[in-house]
């Protein structure tokens, strides 16, 4: 008995069967391999985010810490920033309060460019 030859598409076919599974997972692989990037991306942004919040957060605290701090002073030394005796903040012969004109450096022109917003 003489053998019946295989079709020429069967021989093809058995040896292109895995170039199909070879392209399926190559795409497969790109579109994880998108999807890792982009979420990177939401994590580092979610992590500059929380260290922004964190900086506002201690910003905020030394703010609030400072105006007590002042508000404590002004409380123990309110005879002194009424007074108008010597060592007091309203005598005229200390400098807690000068003219703007007496500071060095003054400049009466900025100070009026600022005032019209420019």
């Amino acid at each position: 008995m003489t053998a019946i030859p295989a079709p020429r598409r069967a021989v093809a076919s058995r040896f292109q069967g895995g170039a199909a599974t070879l392209m399926v997972a190559l795409v497969i692989l790109v579109i994880l391999t998108v999807i890792v990037l982009a979420s990177t991306n939401v994590a580092l942004f979610e992590q500059r985010t929380a260290t922004n919040e964190n900086r506002q957060r201690l910003a905020d605290q030394v703010a609030r810490y400072s105006l007590n701090l002042g508000g404590e002073f002004l409380k123990v030394n309110i005879v002194k920033v009424g007074s108008l005796e010597l060592g007091g903040w309203l005598a005229t012969n200390t400098s807690h309060w000068l003219p703007c004109s007496g500071v060095s450096g003054f400049d009466t022109n900025l100070m009026a460019d600022r005032a019209d917003g420019r």
